[in-house]
């Protein structure tokens, strides 16, 4: 890779294709983008990022990678960092906080262990991706720390996008406190307009939907979230039937719903089914129609073992709302439904 790259460049563009192994120190005076999708590269050598001092974006995506080097320091302009699906990743360092001017910080696929207080002064970040590891909570109970540091999210003022994805494995008690913390922060993002979020159990995400924007006076927050793929549920104990790449495609739809597994009220999943676009329903086995809930917007779903289901829509029992509806001469079944998927 030495002998063959130009690092005398602005744009620098790296695949499967290149050698896995970098200089240890480049001269690249002018390189404002560098992206690395080298899946066989696994170590930056410490001294790689002294000489880049007008990068702006940076995407080490794909590759296997188990840390940032210190050097990672000295990208005073760096707006966005992008380490998606970096499977051998477990740690953020530290001295990421010397980032000042990052806006995109996405480590979604990544099996991050804790996530380190620094990030919360990375006040310019807008968008903010995370996936932590099923083993998190024995990693920060040994070091006698929280997975996500306390008030860490409530200072990053300015994000519009906040991803945290969770395997919980056999143990979700912990998510389920972590989440509560979590969710009282949000109440000051004022600018939040997507959301990606795991709720293991209902009853925490009954707590959601009451939330107000501290910000803005009796504004709810999920009413105030434009987009959001909210995860119902022990999503992690669930071997899911679906053909592969369906449940890929349903987050290609705005305001998803995986409802997995999930026992308790119905009162929450009714506000938040208003909205969706893309429902996937798994493993309930008490449900007996969707028509019990509003889908007048709902354009794919997927149904996943869901084994005491009878019918899709029927019209009696239907809430008052929605016949009174139907009396007027509305349509409120599945007109928008472009995708349905059975299983």
């Amino acid at each position: 890779m030495t002998g063959e790259v130009n690092w005398n460049v602005d744009v620098i563009h790296l695949t499967d294709n290149d050698p896995p192994q970098l200089p240890n120190c480049p001269i690249c005076p002018v390189l404002v983008k560098l992206i690395l999708n080298v899946p066989r590269l696994a170590i930056i050598p410490s001294t790689f990022f002294e000489h880049m001092p007008m990068l702006e974006v940076l995407d080490l995506s794909n590759t296997n990678i188990v840390s940032l080097p210190t050097s990672i320091s000295n990208l005073k302009l760096l707006r966005e960092l992008s380490l998606r699906d970096c499977s051998a990743l477990v740690e953020l360092p530290t001295h990421i906080g010397m980032l000042s001017k990052l806006n995109l910080l996405d480590a979604k696929g990544t099996e991050l262990l804790s996530i380190p207080t620094e990030v919360g002064i990375l006040i310019e970040l807008e968008v903010l991706r995370v996936s932590l590891s099923q083993y998190a909570k024995h990693y920060t109970r040994e070091a006698n720390e929280t997975v996500i540091p306390r008030n860490m999210i409530s200072e990053l003022k300015k994000l519009k996008e906040l991803c945290i994805i969770v395997c919980v494995g056999a143990e979700p008690e912990w998510w389920e406190e972590e989440v509560k913390y979590l969710q009282k922060e949000m109440c000051h993002l004022q600018n939040l307009e997507t959301l990606i979020w795991y709720l293991p159990t209902t009853e925490v995400l009954l707590q959601f939907l009451v939330l107000e924007n501290l910000e803005k006076d009796h504004v709810l927050i999920y009413e105030n979230i434009s987009n959001f793929v909210l995860t119902i549920g022990q999503h992690a104990q669930v071997t899911s039937c679906l053909p592969h790449g369906l449940e890929k495609k349903f987050e290609e739809f705005k305001n998803c719903l995986k409802w997995i597994s999930a026992e308790g009220s119905v009162d929450g999943i009714s506000k938040i089914m208003a909205r969706a676009e893309a429902l996937l329903l798994s493993r309930h086995w008490t449900l007996k129609t969707l028509s019990t809930f509003n889908v007048t917007k709902l354009k794919y779903c997927l149904l996943a073992e869901c084994n005491e289901m009878e019918t899709l829509f029927e019209v009696d029992g239907l809430p008052e709302d929605l016949q009174i509806r139907i009396s007027n001469g509305e349509k409120v079944g599945f007109e928008m439904l472009e995708y349905l998927s059975i299983h």
